[in-house]
């Protein structure tokens, strides 16, 4: 037997020895990943006593949620890794939320499975002023809340907003998908360069909506006045949909859609077919 063929034999026997180990010492913690964690998570609440009108949070890889205060008071619970814990202030009439540097020079690779998540349990408030969230990775869920401006971004983390009222809506990801839904608001302004764009049930005065490969699907969705859409390879879908004038602009995503109301189609495509109706009343689409 040659030595090559031993070392062969030897690496596999290791292989799988480890693997029986591995799987043993993993049922003996009942599967439960969490418990393979080399990172510690620790519960903090913080009581808000000062009155806002603002909110404003940063952090990496928390979870955004908001959820109604049963006492009407203001308060801030955070489930997030005791080396990097999250600072809960109030400051120039602003909420402020930011999660902390780590206070370690060096990094260790290591398990980490769960997810640091930041809740912010609200009392009814007649309208904030601006609203303005950042992530990394963290989903954000927003919902029954007044505000002036809402500016929320993420890289790869989910944007759901809905059952809100806002002047101004500007949310952007990466790679995150963005749903809006039930929102009535004056100007809204959407953008991902991967992710999915979706919107259900809402109306505003004027809308742009920007993906690079995402798609981007509209039902019962009323604009105003200006409706912009531009997709560069992402498909454009709308149902029981409709605007003042509306610009859509694809490189290679196909448009398809019905509207409330009749449009002058002025089009053009250096690929694909058209097939639109043969109105001429309405605005320019």
């Amino acid at each position: 037997m040659s030595k090559t063929v031993k070392w062969i034999i030897a690496a596999t026997i290791l292989i799988v020895t480890g693997g029986i180990i591995g799987f043993i010492s993993f049922s003996m913690l009942g599967f439960d990943i969490n418990r393979l964690s080399t990172v510690k998570y620790v519960t903090t609440t913080s009581e808000v006593g000062e009155d806002f009108n603002n909110i404003n949070i940063k952090t990496d890889r928390a979870e955004v949620v908001f959820a109604d205060s049963d006492d009407g008071k203001c308060r801030v619970v955070c489930f997030e890794e005791e080396e990097r814990p999250h600072s809960v202030r109030v400051e120039s009439d602003t909420l402020m939320i930011s999660e902390a540097e780590s206070r370690k020079f060096f990094w260790m690779p290591g398990i980490i499975p769960q997810k640091p998540e930041i809740t912010v349990y609200l009392p009814a408030m007649e309208k904030a002023g601006s609203v303005i969230i950042e992530t990394d990775t963290g989903d954000i869920t927003l919902s029954e809340l007044p505000a002036d401006t809402i500016d929320i971004s993420s890289d790869t983390g989910d944007i759901i907003l809905s059952d809100l009222e806002a002047d101004k809506v500007r949310l952007s990801s990466d790679t995150g998908d963005i749903t809006l839904s039930a929102l009535p608001a004056k100007d809204i302004s959407l953008s991902s360069d991967t992710g999915h764009l979706t919107l259900l049930n809402l109306s505003c005065e004027k809308m742009e909506l920007d993906t690079d490969t995402g798609d981007i699907a509209l039902s019962s969705v009323i604009t105003d006045s200006d409706l912009k859409i531009v997709s560069h390879t992402g498909d454009v879908e709308f149902e029981d949909s409709d605007a003042g004038s509306m610009v859509i602009k694809t490189d290679t995503g196909d448009v398809e859609g019905s509207l409330r109301s009749g449009k002058k189609f002025i089009t053009n495509t250096n690929t694909g077919k058209v097939s639109v109706p043969d109105t001429k009343d309405g605005g320019t689409c």
